[in-house]
């Protein structure tokens, strides 16, 4: 990794600490903006638009959460984790349907790739919703 590399993700990781420290005091509002400019930043980092997504929904903003989710789905490669919010959010919103869908396909993601803990995260989130 080259200097600039190393610059980059420290500035990455930097940005992802403060956001989750603003998040720890609850000051949503306020961790949002820093996501976002991580997001900017760091469109491949499926923690961005993650946090960025439960940010909003904390706020009460459940739609911008869901467009934040599928958008990181869509950019980030095999970003089960953002299926997975997905599938959590309309399963509150008691949209069974889309709900399904979204598990569908965090399962596809699991199972096309080569890491067990992904199968796992699966397995044990359909646990819980049984």
């Amino acid at each position: 990794m080259n200097t600039l590399d190393r610059e980059s993700a420290k500035a990455i990781e930097a940005l992802y600490a403060l956001g989750y420290g603003l998040h720890a005091q609850e000051r949503f509002a306020d961790a949002a903006a820093v996501f976002r400019i991580m997001l900017q930043v760091a469109p491949t980092d499926e923690r961005s638009w993650l946090a960025l997504g439960e940010c909003h929904e904390l706020l009460g903003h459940s739609e911008v959460a869901l467009e934040l989710y599928g958008a990181g789905s869509t950019v980030v490669d095999g970003a089960i984790r953002c299926e997975l919010a997905r599938y959590r959010l309309f399963a509150a919103l008691g949209r069974d349907t889309e709900a399904e869908e979204a598990l569908e396909a965090a399962t596809e993601i699991a199972e096309n790739s080569s890491d067990g803990a992904l199968v796992e995260l699966i397995d044990a989130e359909k646990a819980v919703r049984s």
